[in-house]
């Protein structure tokens, strides 16, 4: 088992009086690894401040419940969620784990991907977004190839990422990047399809120079 660790300083921008220069989305190897739970669900219900998902499939961790508590993303200067909430909506959730229960894994909208019949809405997944070494995917991808490659990558990669306070200069964010199958094994998940493909090749781009932002799982 390797792991790669990198330390820097962040902010986690979540709120609308923020800058848009200031908002850095998170890569989407970070949301396949780094979050406590991804799972595939169609919304049930929908209060002020949550919704609930109907959980379909979990691609990473394990979901306690067949139905979770969610909260809702808010709208910001920055980001705004593909539509309003409603009943009905399908999505795959990255998430983190809370005392209270769920959030997104990210401070903007990425933390929901929409599903629309057999595919799956990466739009946000732009080439703002990229790196320069790793090629762009479709914006509208099959839904059961997107499925696929989340789950075999959180099967073998994991990142931990781990927020502490600091006195002066906001908070000190952690990212340790941890292989948990060998070398081969990884780099062979490259051939499945062009989603497992940009997944291990952002991977690498990581390992060889930081790529993504700061991810939400963590956040004391």
């Amino acid at each position: 088992m390797r792991s790669w660790t990198s330390i820097f300083l962040a902010l986690v921008f979540q709120n609308a009086g923020q800058a848009a220069a200031e908002y850095s989305p998170p890569a989407f190897y970070q949301l396949a690894a780094g979050s406590d739970l991804v799972v595939l669900g169609r919304i049930v219900s929908v209060s002020d401040s949550t919704f609930s998902l109907a959980v379909e499939d979990v691609l990473v961790g394990a979901a306690p419940e067949a139905e979770l508590q969610i909260r809702r993303f808010k709208d910001w200067t920055c980001s705004q969620r593909w539509l309003p909430y409603a009943i009905g909506q399908r999505e795959i959730a990255f998430l983190c784990r809370r005392e209270s229960g769920y959030r997104t894994n990210s401070g903007g909208s990425e933390g929901e991907w929409q599903i629309i019949g057999s595919e799956i809405n990466c739009d946000y997944m732009s080439s703002e977004y990229s790196h320069p070494e790793v090629e762009i995917l479709e914006r509208a991808l099959p839904l059961a190839l997107v499925v696929s490659a989340i789950r075999d990558f959180g099967a073998c990669v994991r990142i931990d990422a781990d927020w502490r306070s600091r006195k002066e200069g906001g908070p000190s964010y952690k990212e340790t990047i941890v292989e948990l199958c060998d070398a081969p094994a990884i780099d062979a998940l490259a051939e499945r399809s062009e989603v497992h493909r940009y997944l291990i090749d952002s991977l690498r781009a990581a390992q060889s120079k930081r790529f993504g932002a700061p991810i939400s799982c963590g956040l004391r």
